[in-house]
């Protein structure tokens, strides 16, 4: 670790958002606006939200390396650093004034910036793990080509250097990955790349979570707790509508946000299903082209055995990977639709308890 690392990490250590000027009103809900007019309800919405498991859902997929990432990045990352020092500085120059107004925004917009460093470090997490679970496809399938008695004559038909050729190119964007994530957490690559050791996504699509109502979505959102209370009290009248139309919406996009993260997010979870039996099928009949090409005699060749068990591998490899694909994307629409909730700080705080 460098001096500057060290210095660096050292004053975020000693940043704590309880130092913020505290508001008088310390209870978010005492003045929640009604949501837009026509966004009563989610269209998409799944049942109420779970609050608890939103505060700290990137615990709930139950992987050690994706928490210890996340922790490190909310605790030496340069942005959370930036947001802390901002909190601070304001804290300091608050000290002899009242402003509630101000000390919302202020605390608002420094958990804004911690709920879009959760959700890009369990963004890039998933594209880590769907890229390590392709690679090993790749692997494994080169294994049990070359295992084969003809495995030569097969690998020829499944068109391995092309297979050479993607595993490359998912190693390369696998270790920018190791590296981003490295820059934005403050940890060693190579804390990074051990914390994503033989990590997978998680078997089967995600379940569509509940995303509660619009009205419960303004107490969570920070950033719309921030644009709630930019200005002052003394604001012109001409002011005070300008900002209840950027409330309005900012609260509009906020809805919209979250139905288009339901949307795709579902409509992946669609596509999964049949593209996960066809893997299946085509997994089950590689295993019977195999079991064919091992019965006939080894003393001959067969061409005709060879060129079936190519094609059932291919299809096979093609299927899998599909389907690794559609799974990854699941997963990174799923952190889409927890950031459009708010996910990623306590839902009904105060102050005091920052």
């Amino acid at each position: 670790m460098t001096q500057s690392d060290a210095g660096r990490r050292a004053s975020v250590d000693a940043l704590d958002p309880a130092d913020a000027v505290r508001p008088a009103d310390a209870s978010r809900a005492a003045a929640d606006p009604p949501a837009p007019r026509g966004t009563m309800r989610f269209a998409m919405a799944c049942g109420p939200a779970d609050e608890a498991w939103l505060e700290e859902y990137w615990r709930g997929f139950a992987e050690p390396g994706l928490e210890r990432l996340i922790d490190a990045t909310l605790r030496h990352g340069y942005a959370m650093s930036a947001a802390a020092l901002d909190l601070r500085r304001h804290a300091e120059n608050g000290r002899d004034s009242c402003d509630d107004r101000r000390d919302w925004f202020a605390l608002a917009g420094f958990y804004a910036v911690r709920v879009r460093e959760i959700a890009d470090t369990a963004r890039m997490w998933f594209c880590a793990a769907g890229l390590h679970e392709r690679l090993g496809l790749i692997e494994s399938a080169l294994s049990e080509i070359f295992a084969e008695r003809s495995g030569a004559r097969i690998a020829a038909r499944v068109s391995v250097a092309d297979l050479h050729a993607r595993r490359l190119r998912l190693q390369a964007r696998l270790e920018s990955l190791w590296i981003a994530l490295a820059q934005r957490s403050g940890l060693p690559v190579d804390h990074v790349r051990a914390a994503l050791a033989q990590r997978e996504l998680p078997a089967g699509c995600p379940a569509l979570p509940g995303a509660g109502t619009p009205e419960a979505l303004l107490r969570r959102r920070p950033d719309l707790l921030a644009q709630r209370h930019r200005g002052t009290a003394d604001d012109a009248p001409a002011e005070l509508d300008a900002r209840r139309l950027d409330d309005e919406r900012a609260c509009a996009c906020a809805c919209a946000q979250v139905e288009t993260a339901f949307v795709v997010l579902r409509g992946l979870c669609a596509e999964w299903s049949p593209i996960n039996a066809a893997a299946s099928a085509a997994d089950a009949q590689a295993c019977r082209a195999r079991a064919a090409h091992h019965e006939r005699d080894p003393r001959r060749a067969d061409a005709d055995g060879e060129d079936a068990l190519g094609r059932a591998e291919r299809q096979r490899l093609a299927c899998r990977d599909r389907e690794i694909e559609i799974r990854g994307a699941a997963y990174l629409a799923l952190v889409d639709l927890l950031e459009a909730l708010g996910g990623g700080w306590p839902a009904n705080m105060s102050l005091e308890d920052a």
